[in-house]
């Protein structure tokens, strides 16, 4: 089946699941910057040769999109590159973050939907960990008055509720920190300092727990429907969290004042019950 557009597909026998896989070739090149014959071969159970044809197909729609490197055998991005379907950021990264096969990173989810973010900086940063090649950014900080280059190396994304943010590596902190994503502009490789791999990470990698039982001024079907918002037992339980997001869970519980300042608030529906040991930990 020869294609000269997306509208030749619909509705063909076969189309749809030519388009699905036109789309992931699309979309791994959009998100990672390069993708190799056998990654299509692994993700939809075809053969080789069928492999070839979609991403001839492919190239026949958007010939500038991917170029084939001789030495390796890998489609690159292109330098004329220009989308022909659709991008959605957040499904790419959920679909894919828990897949040994393919090439994204991981999303760390801490809990509300993911909001809207630029699809460049983020194609950027999975990029930079993708191909293990740093990034460099430019990057507002709200406590410098203007904006600087810095050099990261992300590991992780993460969603905790109210904005995403980059675990990363950063050359200028010399240490592993938390970057906002709408903060960052005009994303550039930099192949000049080496990778800083995320198993250094100590605190994302050392898990931490947090004890939390309902107030006991509260009554027992109260507790009973208070702990339940948290997936815990009436009586309380634990949480497991990377030490390096403890304090965004207990922002998120409204408990971060009372466990950094140690003193319970008596009106606080949950109480952590471990607040000492926890101050030590995220000191």
């Amino acid at each position: 089946m020869t294609v000269h557009s997306i509208d030749d597909l619909r509705g063909k026998r076969g189309g749809d699941s030519i388009l699905r896989r036109l789309r992931w070739i699309e979309d791994v090149i959009h998100w990672t910057g390069e993708m190799r014959r056998r990654d299509l071969c692994v993700q939809f159970n075809i053969s080789p040769q069928q492999a070839s044809s979609d991403i001839g197909q492919y190239l026949s729609l958007a010939p500038g999109n991917m170029r084939l490197s001789t030495d390796d055998k890998v489609y690159r991005r292109g330098d004329d590159y220009q989308p022909i379907f659709g991008k959605d950021a957040a499904q790419w990264v959920q679909d894919n973050s828990s897949s040994a096969d393919r090439p994204t990173i991981p999303l760390e989810r801490i809990s509300s939907p993911w909001r809207k973010e630029d699809d460049g900086i983020i194609s950027a940063v999975i990029r930079s960990f993708s191909q293990r090649i740093p990034l460099s950014i430019r990057y507002q900080s709200l406590t410098s008055r203007d904006a600087r280059r810095r050099t990261i190396c992300p590991h992780h994304l993460v969603d905790n509720g109210n904005r995403l943010h980059a675990r990363t590596w950063d050359y200028e902190r010399k240490a592993f920190i938390d970057l906002v994503l709408t903060r960052m502009s005009e994303p550039e490789p930099d192949g000049s300092v080496p990778w800083v791999d995320g198993a250094a990470d100590q605190e994302w990698n050392e898990r931490i727990d947090i004890a939390l039982v309902p107030n006991p001024a509260l009554s027992p079907g109260q507790a009973e429907v208070v702990m339940k918002e948290i997936g815990l037992p009436a009586a309380g339980g634990t949480i497991a969290v990377r030490r390096a997001e403890a304090l965004y869970l207990l922002e998120h519980l409204g408990l971060r004042g009372s466990v950094q300042g140690g003193v319970e608030d008596p009106n606080a529906r949950i109480v952590c019950i471990n607040r000492s040991k926890l101050q030590e930990a995220l000191r």
